[in-house]
């Protein structure tokens, strides 16, 4: 299947939800529906593909379809040469107005990375998650879909917060975190997503520059 200049990363191989997950999600309140997460980035060159037809199998389905198609289209646009090649010193947008940025579900692996850089320990998603204003009893679910798996609840428990919360940030990220004591806030918030890939970080000293 032709996908150049294009990325695919599934974050559970294979895609596929089990009957057990579809037959039980009616069976909660609210209804906790079986989904499996794809990332697919587009890096677009001139030779890249115009359209991404990415096939996903389906199993244990009582139906004549058998695979579902992921169609994702692009226009190549020309890059502003003014926005690349600075130096740290020279980023003109403030990082407050980075931090008042809305997240959505589109964020989530770069929500992970920050955490990740930010050292945070996977078995305290529960107490972030009540901090990000998730109820009790929804990470209750997660807890108990995902039991003993502390990565994937940290996962889900974050996609909530981006598809609940139309007012998620950075900043509430970082807030959150330093709550908790786990890292420092300056140690989350200083890592904000800019273009192409980059991370700046940003802090009272000298700003230093990392490249992903």
């Amino acid at each position: 299947m032709p996908s150049k200049g294009w990325s695919i990363r599934p974050h559970k191989t294979p895609v596929i939800a089990s009957r057990y997950d579809i037959e039980e999600c009616g069976n909660m309140s609210p209804p906790q529906f079986p989904e499996c997460l794809v990332t697919i980035t587009a890096t677009l060159d001139i030779d890249a593909i115009k359209e991404l037809n990415y096939p996903v199998t389906m199993r244990g389905v009582k139906s004549n379809v058998e695979k579902i198609n992921i169609v994702l289209t692009s226009e190549t646009v020309q890059k502003d040469q003014t926005t690349t090649n600075y130096p740290a010193t020279q980023i003109s947008e403030s990082n407050d107005d980075q931090q008042k940025v809305i997240l959505t579900i589109s964020d989530l692996v770069d929500v992970l990375e920050v955490l990740k850089d930010g050292s945070f320990q996977n078995f305290e998603w529960f107490d972030l998650g009540l901090y990000l204003g998730l109820t009790y009893f929804t990470l209750q679910t997660i807890e108990a879909d995902y039991l003993r798996d502390a990565k994937r609840c940290l996962l889900e428990c974050l996609a909530k917060w981006l598809t609940g919360d139309t007012k998620a940030t950075w900043n509430k990220l970082a807030v959150a975190v330093d709550k908790m004591g786990e890292t420092s806030v300056a140690d989350i918030s200083e890592t904000i997503l800019i273009n192409n890939n980059k991370l700046i970080l940003l802090s009272p000293l000298p700003v230093r520059q990392r490249y992903l």
